[in-house]
């Protein structure tokens, strides 16, 4: 399975909800993932995916929008059927819900700053 993930320039933010849902499922399909991409052109979308990158146990590329065909000539180029070892499969889900748990804590602590900052 090769995944491409575009986040266009309307996209604000990933609901707490989505990211455990990610972080559920992730055990389920990583044996499977032969590659993943990020497209887009939003800098945090990609400084997430490049941090996230480190932990998936398939191979992942981060395009600007413009590239998009190039995600999907990279994306259909990866040969089918990785090898993922159990040590593999371990780090990816204990970087995945790590990752997870960082990015709801940080989008708790910014609904709080935004909040305090509303009150006033």
């Amino acid at each position: 399975m090769r995944l491409l993930y575009q986040f266009g320039p309307g996209f604000e933010r990933i609901t707490a909800g989505a990211l455990w849902a990610d972080a559920r499922l992730g055990t389920s399909y990583a044996r499977v993932l032969d590659g993943c991409t990020v497209v887009s052109d939003i800098g945090w979308v990609r400084a997430s995916a490049r941090g996230i990158a480190t932990w998936m146990p398939c191979p992942v590329q981060v395009y600007y929008n413009a590239e998009r065909e190039h995600a999907v000539a990279w994306l259909t180029s990866l040969p089918q059927g990785a090898d993922v070892s159990a040590r593999d499969m371990v780090k990816a889900y204990i970087g995945g819900v790590g990752g997870t748990l960082g990015s709801l804590g940080k989008l708790v602590i910014a609904k709080g700053v935004k909040s305090r900052h509303e009150d006033r």
